[in-house]
């Protein structure tokens, strides 16, 4: 559940002279490749707070933070707020993550829908998804433009998909808190196989978890997924993560395969386009080797 450029933010930006570290947190809460500028206190003081948090030094963090949110207001302690949220959720303290987002938005209003669908989140992680589901499809009426409603969409259409099964749901979403955590949520991914629902969704959220560090693991998980789940919306998308990974990796004939899998398969998918281009890219990619 990850958000995209909101745009008011970009002048936001602009107006206070953020850099592009501290506006992409703002935006998407995304940690990765940050490169923070500035000797100024608050910069180094952020800095403590990021790399404690990418160490997995919640404490740590949380101390460099603190100092940092009681500076009053500004750039960096608006987006100190921001990471002291995403900290606090590690941590497993979710009500201190709410009260976090909350100050976010306070200082920085244009972060509304960004922030309501973090709570949201929140919301989801502790098992309240009528709570949840109230917040998400209120930020999808209001703002439907911007770009976090479409994330708060597709938690909201998990949620009603699943709300009949609310035993199952809860133990996904304790499992995708789990990882958000960097926890073991083997126990969780178990018991959802050993009561044979959300299988092929938990299979999607675990490769997707961990293409960026374990690409072999990914497609391993993919791969499981296509071949007992071959009908599953879930198993379209696989098929197609897969071919964009397998493509990045080098290995065209492979992605070539997968896509052309994906035609056979799903033709009635409207991706279908966009999947024709990718074969023919492909194929010419190949033709020139």
């Amino acid at each position: 559940m990850k958000g995209c450029w909101l745009l008011p933010l970009l002048f936001a930006g602009a107006a206070w002279g953020l850099d592009r570290g501290l506006q992409r947190f703002l935006e998407t809460g995304e940690l990765a490749g940050w490169e923070v500028a500035g000797r100024e206190r608050g910069a180094q003081l952020f800095r403590q707070g990021q790399k404690a948090l990418a160490l997995g030094d919640t404490a740590a963090g949380r101390a460099a933070l603190e100092q940092l949110t009681r500076a009053g207001s500004g750039p960096w302690t608006a987006a100190a707020w921001g990471l002291r949220a995403e900290n606090a959720l590690r941590a497993d303290r979710l009500d201190e993550a709410e009260r976090c987002l909350e100050e976010v938005c306070r200082q920085v209003p244009q972060t509304a829908a960004w922030t309501r669908l973090r709570r949201a989140e929140l919301r989801y992680f502790q098992g309240k998804f009528a709570e949840a589901a109230a917040w998400l499809e209120e930020l999808a009426r209001q703002l439907p433009g911007d770009p976090s409603a479409n994330d708060a969409l597709a938690l909201l259409a998990l949620i009603e998909e699943h709300k009949d099964r609310a035993g199952p749901l809860q133990v996904l979403a304790r499992a995708q808190l789990r990882l958000r955590q960097g926890r073991d949520a083997a126990g969780e991914w178990a018991q959802l196989e050993a009561e044979g629902v959300l299988q092929a969704l938990a299979l999607l959220i675990q490769a997707r978890w961990v293409a960026g560090g374990d690409p072999a693991a990914a497609l391993r998980l993919y791969e499981r997924l296509a071949k007992e789940f071959p009908k599953s919306p879930h198993a379209a998308a696989a098929r197609l993560e897969e071919a964009a990974l397998r493509e990045v990796g080098g290995e065209l004939a492979e992605a070539l395969a997968q896509y052309e899998a994906f035609l056979a398969l799903f033709p009635e998918d409207a991706r279908l386009p966009e999947v024709r281009l990718h074969i023919q890219r492909l194929r010419q990619q190949r033709g020139n080797q």
